[in-house]
């Protein structure tokens, strides 16, 4: 049986209604969205210079961002391996 397209265009206040609820979802949805956005942009300004450690093949890996390097400079030179063995 096929719809008729003309019950539903005879009801203006049934379209302005179900329109109306969703636009005023959609509105709701914007506002929520908006303060999620502000949220996770505040997280990321807060650990955006965290440097990320990962853990590959047994062996501790990182990557650092470029405003921190040498922020960690050794306070001696670096002895070899070999002299750990002696």
């Amino acid at each position: 049986m096929p719809i008729r397209l003309e019950l539903f265009n005879s009801s203006e206040a049934f379209h302005f209604l179900l329109l109306k609820n969703i636009a005023d979802s959609f509105v709701g949805l914007g506002l929520w969205l908006g303060e999620r956005l502000k949220q996770a942009q505040a997280a990321h300004r807060a650990t955006a210079l965290i440097p990320i450690v990962w853990i590959q093949g047994g062996a501790v890996s990182a990557w650092i961002d470029t405003k921190q390097w040498n922020s960690l400079q050794p306070t001696k030179a670096d002895v070899g391996f070999g002299a750990h063995l002696s």
